[in-house]
């Protein structure tokens, strides 16, 4: 599905701060829109939200070049929430690759390298499948 951001600003989010949890935590309400196959799509994700960042595994971090708390953390607050619900949000219904693709979307939004976010990508898109089989 043809996928444009329309907003998709950077959250207000910070390490959950309980022992052993390397979940993040939203501090405030966040909303994004961007447009699906023409449509207009508005969300918001309700202050509070906790989930874990990119989950790139450690070792290619370096490769894709993030750090755990980068300038695509909106990107993956966006994609984890969408994973949460696994294919509908109200009347919107998405499968995974949809999420994966807002995701790769997002990352482009705040500039990160295409070669970075193409890593990423086929990354989510080989191992997504492991947290949500949607």
């Amino acid at each position: 599905m043809p996928i444009t951001i329309k907003y998709l600003p950077q959250p207000d989010i910070r390490p959950n701060g309980e022992s052993g949890d390397e979940r993040y935590k939203l501090f405030q309400d966040y909303t994004f829109s961007f447009s699906c196959n023409g449509v207009d799509e508005k969300f918001t994700i309700t202050k509070g939200y906790k989930h874990d960042g990119a989950s790139v595994p450690r070792i290619f971090m370096w490769l894709v070049g993030f750090e755990r708390d980068g300038v695509h953390r909106a990107a993956a607050l966006v994609h984890d929430w969408m994973y949460e619900h696994e294919g509908e949000i109200g009347d919107f219904y998405y499968n995974r690759k949809d999420a994966d693709q807002l995701f790769l979307k997002g990352m482009e939004y705040h500039g990160i390298k295409s070669w970075h976010t193409r890593i990423a990508y086929i990354t989510v898109r080989g191992l997504g499948w492991i947290k949500r089989r949607f």
